[in-house]
């Protein structure tokens, strides 16, 4: 009974290795099983079960025209995603193309995990968890976000973040920088969102970790408090104020205007009993 047969086909100009169905044929070398194809068509390269159409235990090489590997599903199925899948003996993370928006996606399948990362083929949008990015870079709002610089090692300073508008280059008059436009997010009714703003506090000489905390915040209202986290009024200062340098609290040169529809007026106050 014929169990594999290795011909020249004329017609194609191409090679047929057929194992009929009806079999396994094996390549050896001294001795041991190098390449194995079961009747499936299922190809194992050190191994000798292979599950897949491709089975390779070991490391591997690609090589392509222009140093390119290229992966597509099968012609004509449109619902067929192209990926490379990564994990030990089980998926965790795969990267690819969704078969049907030609989405690219990095993400983790380890027990239904979300999306890691998207990219929308039509605007260019990227996602982080999220597989529906409204602008260039978008959050999921599975949960609070932070986006920031890991602390530094022992002994380092922590390095600065820098945060900037586009700005313009020389060559014409009068041309204005990007703006740079801080947000809160928009909710509905009465409901408030709040712009806060925090440093560590100082403390005396030592090794001791400083703690963050608010130090001006901007209500939903434009109601500004420094030194208070609650303002009730347009700028409410809690903590001394200085106008001008530190060894004079009102310098000749600097200026307190206060303007209103009637009489404007200074209110003193002594809050203690």
């Amino acid at each position: 009974t014929e169990k594999a047969r290795y011909a020249w086909n004329t017609g194609n100009g191409t090679y047929i290795f057929d194992t009929s169905g009806v079999g396994t044929s094996f390549l050896k070398s001294t001795g041991a099983t190098t390449m194995f194809i079961k009747d499936d068509g299922n190809v194992g390269i050190g191994t000798t079960a292979p599950t897949y159409k491709l089975d390779v235990y070991g490391n591997g090489r690609f090589y392509g025209d222009g140093n390119h590997l290229y992966l597509r599903a099968f012609s004509g199925a449109s619902t067929k995603d192209a990926k490379i899948l990564f994990g030990n003996d089980a998926e965790r993370f795969s990267v690819g193309l969704n078969a049907s928006t030609n989405d690219f996606t990095i993400a983790s399948s380890n027990g239904g995990t979300p999306i890691s990362f998207f990219a929308n083929y039509t605007t260019g949008n990227i996602g982080i968890g999220t597989t529906s990015p409204t602008n260039i870079l978008s959050l999921g709002n599975a949960a609070a976000q932070k986006f920031w610089i890991e602390n530094s090692a022992n002994g380092t300073v922590g390095r600065a973040l820098t945060v900037a508008a586009g700005g313009t280059v020389t060559g014409t008059a009068d041309i204005a920088g990007g703006n740079l436009i801080l947000s809160s997010g928009a909710g509905t009714g009465t409901g408030a969102s709040t712009l806060s703003f925090f440093t560590g506090t100082t403390l005396g000489t030592g090794t001791t970790l400083q703690t963050l905390s608010e130090k001006m915040t901007i209500l939903g209202s434009g109601n500004v408090g420094i030194g208070t986290t609650a303002p009730g009024s347009k700028l409410n200062v809690i903590g001394q104020t200085i106008l001008g340098s530190a060894t004079s609290v009102l310098e000749s040169h600097s200026q307190l205007e206060l303007t209103r529809a009637g009489d404007p007026y200074l209110f003193f106050r002594n809050t203690n009993a």
